[in-house]
């Protein structure tokens, strides 16, 4: 996997499975058959966190069940519209931020996950307000011990890892990264010399998945048929040679989003998403 790893066991440890990709079922059994298919870490889903606060749980609960299943939490995904906030509008989005990060400390994450969506589309890039605004979330996030990792989007103005990049270092955070998404990363104009160029220390998170060959936009591609790396058409070799040649130590997130895993058993989903990383990975 990468330099440092010499073991099956070691290679395993850093694969994590994103909730998403058991997105129909509850958070107990996301987490019991995720630690059942051998993975020892987890990305947790705010909506099934709400969900399970809701019932009258709470995030020292998550916190409680992840020990007791032997899980540990990497990442709390996902922040959406901050990009273009201006300023009439930074005191809300410092509130709800930093209600986020609350909940994503207190269930033991270490990342919290803010793509570079925005409600009325891509627009026009406003360099100085998004690196402000990353700035500040930052600094809300340091209080809590978290990173943030820019995740970039391929239908928004950051659509490149270059772009996320150069966000990245406009803010000047040490706490702030890049979050790899295979699927953003071949659905966007990126290129392998552009890649090599991000230092690999920028990388906070890899999220790993592929896609079947439809005819569909990549908003409906992206959120209805991603497949187990394998089954669809990417080729990985790009990313995962940079990631080994760059010693990456970080974690590999499987994040399937499929409209038709709703009717299948999560169980069986959670031992083929270990099994296609297992294939990936040469395991």
């Amino acid at each position: 996997m990468n330099g440092g790893e010499t073991s099956d066991e070691d290679r395993r440890r850093r694969f994590c499975l994103n909730l998403s990709t058991l997105d129909s079922a509850d958070l107990e059994t996301q987490l019991r058959v995720s630690r059942d298919a051998g993975f020892h870490a987890v990305g947790l889903r705010e909506k099934h966190v709400a969900s399970y606060l809701m019932s009258g749980g709470s995030p020292h609960g998550v916190r409680k069940m992840l020990d007791a299943h032997g899980l540990v939490a990497v990442e709390y995904d996902f922040f959406p519209n901050w990009v273009c906030a201006g300023s009439g509008e930074r005191e809300s989005l410092r509130g709800r931020f930093d209600r986020f990060c609350e909940v994503a400390a207190d269930t033991g994450c270490a990342i919290v996950v803010a793509p570079t969506s925005t409600d009325d589309g891509a627009g026009e890039l406003d360099w100085h307000t998004a690196a402000g605004n990353l700035r500040a979330m930052a600094r809300i996030a340091a209080a809590y011990e978290l990173t943030v990792g820019v995740e970039f989007l391929p239908w928004s103005s950051l659509d490149t890892v270059t772009a996320a990049w150069e966000l990245v270092r406009r803010s000047d955070c040490g706490n702030a990264g890049i979050v790899l998404d295979t699927f953003h990363y071949f659905e966007g104009p990126n290129s392998r010399e552009e890649l090599w160029k991000v230092p690999v220390e920028a990388i906070t998170l890899c999220h790993v998945d592929d896609v079947e060959a439809v005819e569909a936009d990549v908003v409906t591609r992206c959120r209805r048929h991603r497949v187990f790396p394998g089954e669809g058409i990417y080729e990985f070799g790009e990313i995962l040679s940079y990631l080994s040649e760059h010693s990456y130590h970080g974690y590999y997130s499987l994040e399937i989003m499929n409209a038709s895993h709703a009717t299948q058993d999560p169980g069986v989903i959670a031992r083929e998403a270990m099994a296609s990383l297992e294939r990936l990975f040469g395991g």
